[in-house]
């Protein structure tokens, strides 16, 4: 059932969307070098979002929404408040290096780290495995646009792919079987198990969770084998370029692939 405490309890995620967008927004209005309009609507935000999340923490009082996905509590709203005022304080400090660098030639940096932030309070909100691993996903996916943010240099761009691939390999690949199935299954949260259990008897509710872990075993013991046998040699491209031509580690691997 969602009712107004379960937007309540996520309105801290709805501000930093909902500017996260604005601020893109905004940004295709300003050719200035230096985008202070971005900036300066990073920083309110982050302002605005620390104090909601401290005052939701002072006032102790703990919401369950959508049916149980999320939780508002003191101890995350107190983590939501440090890791928006630690994102800010990388606003302030870390503006000098980035224009130095030729990185603000859009908000693509502010934008991205407060994605990056609502993957963060996502996770930190999480009740049920599920919304855990998308807050992780959301988190992950704008990082892997920061490492390459540096569009001229060739080593981040290197870095951004090779964190690309290698993320892909190491998430979607392994648990897409499982996750398939833990959509139906008790496995994603205690209270679905227990629900289980009282409507279809505890030996099915129990080979229901058993089958959800098996299935992500099997998985990922598959993409090991995979990966052990040499199928998937070279698809991460870690062997790296030398100016004479050659490479240095990873060449015999990508020979043989």
């Amino acid at each position: 059932m969602i009712d107004r405490f379960s937007w309540i309890a996520i309105y801290p995620e709805i501000v930093l969307l909902v500017m996260a967008c604005v601020i893109a927004l905004v940004d295709l209005l300003d050719k200035s070098q230096r985008r202070m309009p971005a900036y300066i609507l990073s920083v309110l935000t982050l302002l605005g979002v620390a104090a909601l999340t401290g005052m939701y923490a002072s006032g102790g009082q703990t919401i369950y929404g959508f049916n149980g996905l999320v939780v508002s509590d003191p101890m995350a709203n107190w983590l939501k408040c440090f890791a928006a005022l630690a994102v800010l304080v990388g606003f302030v400090y870390g503006r000098t290096y980035v224009l130095e660098r030729g990185m603000l030639r859009g908000a693509e940096w502010y934008v991205l780290n407060l994605l990056s932030l609502l993957g963060g309070f996502v996770l930190i909100s999480a009740n049920n495995f599920l919304l855990i691993y998308l807050g992780l996903e959301c988190l992950t996916l704008a990082s892997y646009a920061l490492v390459a943010l540096r569009r001229d240099h060739t080593v981040s761009v290197d870095a951004a792919m090779k964190y690309f691939v290698l993320g892909a390999m190491a998430s979607p690949v392994p648990l897409a079987p499982a996750v398939a199935f833990m959509v139906s299954s008790p496995l994603t949260s205690p209270q679905e198990y227990v629900w289980s259990v009282g409507l279809f008897g505890p030996a099915f509710a129990t080979t229901f969770f058993g089958a959800a872990i098996a299935v992500g075993l099997i998985g990922g013991g598959a993409a090991w084998w995979l990966e052990r046998h040499g199928l998937l040699a070279g698809q991460a491209r870690l062997a790296t370029p030398t100016p004479d031509g050659g490479c240095d580690t990873g060449c015999q691997t990508d020979a043989v692939a």
